[in-house]
């Protein structure tokens, strides 16, 4: 009858977001050769922007008291339906000078120093519809807006085989000065009101240092289309790691300072130099 019994916690689907689906990203880069001892200058912007929903649709439900002040809630604390949706903007750019180290006639090692900056914006908001109050429901809505700027430091490895391919595996780090602002509002609206009341409302503004970290390892394929005309192609598995992203929590009933923040997955490069 699309109904299921369950229970509403932080740990669960609903508000977990355990079982997010794939998405795209996009890179773009831009890199000069210079003439100084053979170094290289690289610029590369990352960008992803995602919105996951979900919801569950119960006979009897639980709230999820971590997103709601139970004081807010009256003598209720079931709902009928809760649903929740969760928005991500990431836009970071990554400056590297870095200079080639033949290790042997197979192996490169190619170390880097540079810096990241970015902004880093994310939503959550949770409706719950409570029982025994006809159209009435409960919203929690979260936000955390925040930039950042650090060093960054790593190393690129590539082990040549044959035919132009190579296997290549990189890590990075880097060490950011983050500016979070972050915003907890609830609203309520039942059947017998027009528009909305908010019972709470709250905001802050706190800086912060923060960890990120890059691990990727893959293939690469090489060609001289013409002359002057020099392509790679790479296919690797990237991992990045942003330390303690989910300030949103901060301002709940857990006051939490949150977890670290994970992308993962294939990528597909195509480098061409002149």
């Amino acid at each position: 009858d699309g109904e299921r019994v369950g229970t509403a916690y932080l740990d669960s689907e609903v508000l977990a977001f355990d079982s997010t689906s794939f998405a795209f990203a996009l890179q773009a880069g831009l890199g000069f050769h210079t003439i100084w001892d053979n170094w290289d200058l690289n610029f590369i912007y990352t960008r992803f922007h995602r919105k996951e929903n979900k919801g569950v649709l119960a006979k009897k439900t639980l709230l999820p008291l971590i997103w709601f002040q139970k004081e807010n809630l009256g003598i209720q604390d079931e709902a009928s339906k809760v649903s929740s949706r969760w928005t991500i903007k990431c836009d970071f750019v990554d400056g590297q000078l870095e200079k080639p180290y033949y290790i042997s006639e197979k192996f490169i090692l190619t170390p880097f120093m540079g810096f990241r900056g970015g902004i880093l914006d994310q939503s959550f908001d949770v409706t719950a519809n409570i029982i025994d109050q006809e159209n009435g429901e409960r919203k929690s809505k979260n936000h955390s807006d925040s930039w950042y700027l650090g060093p960054r430091f790593g190393m690129r490895s590539k082990w040549l085989l044959s035919c132009g391919f190579s296997l290549i595996a990189d890590a990075g780090s880097a060490l950011v000065y983050t500016r979070y602002k972050t915003s907890h509002c609830e609203d309520a609206v039942d059947s017998e009101m027009v528009g909305s009341i908010t019972f709470l409302e709250r905001k802050e503004s706190v800086s912060a240092v923060r960890s990120h970290f890059d691990l990727n390892a893959g293939f690469s394929w090489e060609h001289l289309f013409e002359e002057d005309v020099y392509a790679t192609f790479e296919l690797y598995y990237l991992f990045q790691s942003f330390g303690a992203q989910n300030k949103m929590r901060s301002l709940t009933a857990l006051n939490s300072e949150g977890n670290d923040l994970y992308f993962h997955g294939p990528v597909l490069s195509m480098t061409f130099d002149f």
